[in-house]
């Protein structure tokens, strides 16, 4: 697991790890917003408003019993993780309906809607600027992408092979031989059919290779055919996702 610029095995995270990365994967007005909701929560009794108050009350409970417990056992345990933390996407609902608590304290509609317009613009538009791989998101307490990029995992997925296999099906001439590092799999479902592709799920070999296609992953990229010419990167931002290569 990459994490931080590190290389961990799943089962010996550091502690840092969760907490990181929930800093950095969700966007930015979402823990202010939580932060404020649960506060809002926890002394917002009125004794006037005793059924308002059971309400808010059982909005803690749900939100301690749902993710801080989780969230804590998660890091104490050092329980197995890797790409990032989708296993425990389950926890993460307390989050946003805290933060929709805050909102709830403002009581002008018209300032609701541009208090929900500021927080859901950072998701908007690194949503249409990473499309269509918006999984891959950092935000910006990291840099982004580009700050992401080499310190934290990225298409992890290998998803950016599709686009990889469409430009091949432009440029590369009838019956093209190719070597696909990682998730080949990927590539052929979008691959021509007349294409050979060879990697290291296959015993087969061959002598030469018109393409190569890496992700970054792993640092495949660099490791596989080092000196051969890199002629396309799918990027977003400053981030690279995968290559292709001409050796």
């Amino acid at each position: 697991v990459l994490f931080n610029g590190i290389e961990y095995a799943s089962t010996k995270l550091p502690y840092s790890y969760l907490p990181v990365l929930f800093g950095i994967q969700l966007t930015e007005p979402v823990w202010a917003l939580f932060i404020v909701g649960f506060f809002a929560a926890v002394v917002g009794r009125r004794p006037e408003r005793v059924e308002g108050w059971t309400k808010k009350r059982e909005l803690i409970e749900l939100t301690i019993l749902w993710f801080i417990i989780p969230f804590i056992g998660f890091i104490i345990l050092r329980s197995a993780l890797y790409d990032n933390f989708r296993q425990i996407l389950f926890i993460l609902p307390p989050i946003f309906w805290m933060a929709g608590a805050a909102i709830e304290k403002v009581k002008r509609p018209a300032l609701q809607i541009v208090l929900i317009a500021l927080v859901i613009l950072p998701g908007i538009v690194d949503g249409i600027r990473l499309h269509p791989y918006e999984y891959i998101y950092y935000n910006r307490f990291v840099g982004g992408v580009d700050g992401a990029q080499g310190r934290f995992e990225l298409d992890y997925w290998g998803t950016s092979y599709r686009e990889a296999a469409e430009y091949i099906n432009e440029i590369a001439p009838a019956n093209a031989v190719m070597w696909v590092e990682g998730p080949s799999h990927l590539f052929e479902l979008y691959a021509r059919q007349d294409l050979k592709i060879f990697s290291d799920h296959e015993i087969e070999r061959t002598d030469h290779y018109d393409y190569v296609i890496a992700t970054t992953r792993y640092y495949l990229d660099q490791t596989s055919y080092p000196n051969a010419k890199i002629i396309y990167k799918i990027t977003r931002g400053g981030a690279v996702l995968a290559v292709i290569k001409n050796p």
